[in-house]
């Protein structure tokens, strides 16, 4: 509480340079989804969809270059607005109206709500939504992959009839002398030798 109350005689003189910081706030903040985390959607989307099945053989792990993925998308992001804004889609396509509307309006008097309800949250959603989807479908038919092995095809060995350090144990290493041991200390079959 002192150090605010220390501070509570600049407040005054902030007091002019409040409006416009909220708006950098806000440009800022509209730039970085556009044209950071949208074109990296756009770019991953591609790359997973299109460059990595040519590319990478089944049996392999792919590695996608985030960075790659980003130049990318703001490629294609760039070139659709622009297509978009030349009118190649139609004179009167409902996205031409808005993205004129955020660029009549300016950089400096953005109508910071309406532009992140109607252009760029639209646009993410979509993106989110071909994203997402196949990447917890992937996850959750890993998992599940991994508990049908885990309980069905590869149940748990049922524990020996008595402890590895028993003297039941020392007795039958005795007399079965040629008898190996696998890693968890169960006998292996004869079968498994060859």
């Amino acid at each position: 509480a002192r150090t605010l109350s220390a501070f509570h005689h600049l407040l005054p003189l902030l007091q002019p340079f409040r409006l416009p910081l909220l708006r950098a706030g806000q440009a800022a903040l509209l730039l970085a989804l556009w044209l950071l985390l949208l074109p990296l959607l756009v770019g991953l989307l591609f790359e997973l969809a299109v460059i990595l099945p040519a590319r990478v053989p089944v049996d392999e792990t792919p590695l996608i270059p985030l960075y790659e993925a980003w130049v990318l998308g703001l490629v294609f992001l760039k070139i659709s607005v622009r297509c978009l804004l030349l009118g190649l889609l139609g004179n009167d396509h409902p996205w031409k109206r808005k993205f004129e509307r955020v660029g009549a309006n300016g950089f400096w008097n953005l109508d910071f709500t309406w532009t992140l309800r109607h252009v760029v949250l639209p646009v993410l959603c979509l993106f989110l939504s071909l994203l997402l989807p196949p990447y917890f479908f992937s996850k959750s038919v890993e998992r599940l992959g991994y508990l049908y092995l885990r309980h069905v095809v590869l149940p748990a060995p049922s524990p020996p009839p008595f402890p590895a350090s028993s003297p039941a144990s020392s007795f039958a290493s005795w007399l079965l002398p040629g008898m190996r041991k696998n890693r968890s200390g169960m006998p292996m079959s004869a079968s498994s030798f060859t």
